[in-house]
């Protein structure tokens, strides 16, 4: 690993707490799915799926997502009056969350007609948005004051608080969709109790300050079409195959999307603890340490990219049934999707850093643009899995308008090179086309794949990443003499 070692230490030391609540979610995600798909229709498990791909996008819609701009706040030089920005931003999501909400009601027939849900979805995310703005709220917050256990805690109580409750109304309440809903109103609305005191601590009074709430719309504003991009460019694709093919064929992409996904969730976990010490090396001119820091979280997400794009397969003949393997030659390109948007967000946390936020927003519209095309035009004609190779597309055209930003127009010091990706690129191109063609093996003889997939990634540990092994080996377990 490159970074200064105080850095890595205390990056390892929280990306262990995101990592454990992301595991233990990400383990109830797989270990739900066996349930699910043996409980529910595939039209209900398909229904589930979109409904939470609506999730995100519903809240930031309805908020406009000024709540965005406490995380750079934050790190201002003059933060003294950082309790009372809180209370002005929380004052302006509370407006604009009542004024959007209150024009969703008067549209719902239309927006429930264009979106091809059932009136009890939309019902659902106008009453869940509120909670999960708030849970974004505390999430911010203790993130920048390097709070990582509160926030571990939350994800893993409320996942499978969630989670349990779903189970118990399938099985003597509603044996639909709907269980998702109600249990998630449910434990949302207990949840809120808690992120209300949590917030209550940093808050101060609105004065509605002018600098304040030009900070706000000035930081948050060019942030829209980002945000909005970037849930278009995760969900656009299950927002098209549920409209047109159903929600049965949502639920076959959703497998394969929840196995293939397993890798970005663990590198999230690096990636939020990494931010806290990327904002003050970035403060401070650390730009070679900068540069090592993302050279570190690429070579994170590479292993596991490996990883999951080898042995995703057996995870989905684990857990589901015949009627899903079809779907599962889709993993791999899910895989090497979120590798680019990995790599992409490298960029845009530079971009946030100077809040250049009009050029966030230009690359994920940009690629969210594309995303929209491409799933409008292909989907009808090839079918639902199309959608994933559309998806890893515009995912790298990001990484492309990112870097071309951050290296040519901002010339930031701290951004890596081209030359930085062409090997992690190379790698997990060729595993993943190796990975999809042998997709039909896997799944005819698991048992003897496995072992020779097992040996072929001990010898590319050994070959590629052996030293970075080693670079945490003395960093972390070795005793100093």
């Amino acid at each position: 690993m490159q970074s200064n070692n105080s850095d890595t230490k205390g990056l390892f030391k929280h990306a262990f707490n995101y990592l454990g609540g992301n595991i233990s979610v990400q383990a109830l995600a797989i270990f739900s799915i066996p349930i699910l798909t043996r409980l529910l229709s595939k039209s209900d498990f398909g229904m589930i799926n979109v409904y939470m791909s609506y999730i995100g996008i519903t809240g930031i819609i309805l908020t406009l997502n000024f709540h965005a701009a406490l995380s750079r706040y934050y790190f201002e030089i003059h933060k003294e009056d950082f309790k009372e920005f809180v209370g002005n931003s929380m004052a302006v999501v509370l407006i604009t969350g009542v004024v959007f909400s209150s024009i969703a009601i008067l549209l719902r027939h239309y927006i429930v007609a264009w979106l091809s849900i059932p009136m009890e979805v939309f019902w659902g995310l106008l009453i869940i948005s509120p909670m999960i703005t708030l849970q974004n709220i505390f999430i911010s917050l203790k993130n920048i004051t390097l709070q990582s256990k509160p926030i571990m805690l939350n994800t893993i109580i409320l996942s499978y608080g969630r989670f349990f409750l779903m189970v118990f109304l399938i099985l003597f309440v509603t044996k639909t969709y709907l269980s998702r809903i109600y249990a998630d109103i449910i434990i949302f609305s207990l949840s809120c109790i808690y992120y209300i005191k949590i917030i209550s601590e940093f808050y101060e009074r609105p004065t509605f300050k002018k600098e304040h709430l030009k900070y706000i719309f000035i930081y948050s504003i060019p942030l829209l079409p980002h945000s909005l991009s970037t849930i278009i460019l995760h969900a656009f694709d299950s927002f098209m195959i549920n409209s047109i093919l159903g929600s049965s064929y949502n639920a076959m992409y959703s497998i394969a999307y929840t196995i293939g996904m397993l890798s970005f969730i663990n590198y999230q976990s690096f990636q939020s603890s990494a931010s806290p010490f990327f904002n003050q090396m970035m403060a401070e001119n650390r730009y070679d340490d900068v540069k090592n820091q993302s050279k570190d979280l690429n070579n994170i997400m590479l292993i596991t990219s490996i990883g999951v794009s080898i042995f995703g397969v057996y995870a989905g003949i684990f857990l589901t049934t015949e009627k899903y393997y079809s779907a599962f030659d889709l993993i791999p390109i899910v895989v090497l999707g979120y590798f680019f948007m990995s790599s992409f967000q490298l960029y845009v946390r530079i971009m946030f850093f100077v809040k250049k936020t009009y050029f966030v927003a230009t690359t994920t519209l940009t690629s969210g643009i594309v995303n929209i095309i491409l799933n409008s035009l292909l989907i009808p004609k090839f079918g639902y899995k199309i959608a994933a190779y559309n998806t890893a597309i515009s995912f790298f055209i990001a990484f492309l308008v990112s870097w071309f930003i951050c290296i040519k127009i901002l010339k930031n010091e701290g951004s890596l090179r081209m030359a930085d990706f062409l090997y992690p690129f190379a790698l997990l191109t060729i595993i993943v086309a190796g990975s999809v063609l042998t997709t039909s093996v896997s799944i005819a003889h698991p048992i003897w794949t496995i072992l020779i997939k097992s040996v072929f990634m001990l010898i590319l540990i050994r070959v590629f990443f052996m030293k970075d092994i080693l670079a945490l080996y003395q960093i972390f377990i070795k005793k100093k003499g």
